[in-house]
């Protein structure tokens, strides 16, 4: 019951400072509040693995080219999931995420065992991002092809992020908060170059807010998301995690009272397209094990 708690604690809390990133963002410098959030990440991961610091920077300097990539491509998903936000709306850019990220692993998956399945998932999802760009509710837009676009290229970079960390895990044997100590090096640098000159100034103003949303916003998601997944496992955390978006969207339309029922019934599709394959592929699973 502990994981359920844990996986529902990650939920709500990526929900909610999704929206107020979202928010903080119309009125802080998005550079700034992503240079923020990535050194509260370093400086709170280091201290976590402080006893393995020797360890994990040896690591990165025999593996700087595949953690390089790793890094660079977590950066580049949340510069253009935060950009996805704000051009839409929270739950457009975290939806874009999710149905991306779902479509380029079941593509890999075909790739890999030509299985019919996975081309009936992605038809789904990509009619899932039909539904998003032309039919979900925005006001004051015409459309979200935009934000849609560029939530999901960030989808596709944290494919890859998923990919290059998976490989540096089974090349070195990596710990999780060693991973995590590194992978916020390229959003930390990166960010730094398009500061403006009032940046330092701002952040000293607004040094508790952002300390807040960088512990809601990376520390805590990301310690509830591994602890999930270790007592849950994969398949099932997995599963739950896809609720994220439909999370997103209520605590954005309660907090800006935008409750549109077309808008709803578009969350629920969604989110059964994330989930229904993931579910198949699971229950598939079980049938081959047990037979």
């Amino acid at each position: 019951m502990n994981g359920y708690i844990d996986a529902a604690l990650y939920i709500a809390i990526t929900s909610i400072t999704f929206v107020l990133l979202s928010e903080a963002s119309s009125s802080i410098d998005p550079m700034i509040t992503l240079f923020s959030l990535s050194a509260v990440a370093i400086i709170s991961f280091h201290i976590f693995g402080i006893h393995k610091i020797k360890n994990t920077y040896t690591i990165l300097l025999q593996n700087w080219w595949i953690c390089l990539l790793m890094s660079t491509a977590l950066a580049l998903d949340w510069v253009f999931m935060l950009f996805a936000s704000i051009k839409s709306n929270p739950f457009v850019a975290m939806a874009a995420v999710f149905i991306a990220l779902a479509i380029s692993g079941f593509i890999n998956l075909f790739i890999q065992t030509r299985n019919k399945s996975n081309i009936v998932s992605i038809l789904l999802l990509l009619f899932s991002l039909y539904l998003l760009i032309y039919y979900y509710q925005i006001p004051g837009y015409q459309n979200n092809m935009s934000g849609v676009f560029i939530g999901c290229i960030a989808g596709v970079f944290f494919y890859f992020y998923i990919l290059f960390s998976v490989k540096l895990i089974h090349k070195t044997n990596i710990g999780t908060i060693q991973i995590l100590a590194i992978r916020f090096w390229a959003l930390f640098i990166g960010t730094y170059f398009f500061l403006p000159k009032s940046a330092f100034s701002i952040i000293s103003n607004k040094l508790g807010e952002l300390i807040l949303l960088g512990m809601c916003g990376v520390v805590l998601p990301i310690f509830f998301n591994q602890r999930a997944l270790q007592k849950l496992g994969a398949n099932i955390a997995s599963v739950l995690f896809c609720l994220a978006p439909p999370v997103t969207y209520s605590f954005y339309a309660v907090i800006n009272r935008e409750i549109v029922l077309i808008n709803i019934c578009i969350c629920v599709v969604i989110t059964s397209a994330l989930v229904i394959p993931k579910l198949f592929g699971i229950f598939k699973n079980k049938m081959e094990t047990s037979s």
